[in-house]
């Protein structure tokens, strides 16, 4: 699979395919607000991944590893309002994006 040096939403296709992103993020973790659920993460992600030209399937599967580490309602509403590119690290474990990794 193809290593892709830039990150644009059409790199968030491949990289939701399980290729390799290079990108990075400096973001800070938003101030710990209400607890949050995977329940309410998964609908709310899935959406988001989905935005950013993800498969249905792939998606849900990435959220499904991605929303027992979304603690905060805050945490959520930040991860919504991520870059394409940001939310693809943090799928990809290859960074860190609203103090999630």
């Amino acid at each position: 699979m193809p290593v892709l040096s830039r990150c644009s939403p059409i790199h968030a296709i491949v990289a939701f395919s399980l290729a390799v992103v290079a990108c990075s993020s400096e973001e800070t973790a938003p101030d710990a607000g209400p607890s949050t659920t995977p329940t309410d993460c998964a609908p709310r992600c899935v959406s988001k991944a989905q935005l950013c030209g993800a498969p249905a399937n792939r998606a849900a599967e990435a959220c499904a590893s991605l929303c027992p580490r979304v603690t905060s309602a805050s945490q959520l509403t930040c991860l919504e309002a991520s870059s394409c590119s940001q939310l693809t690290t943090v799928f990809e474990n290859t960074g860190t994006v609203c103090g999630i990794n």
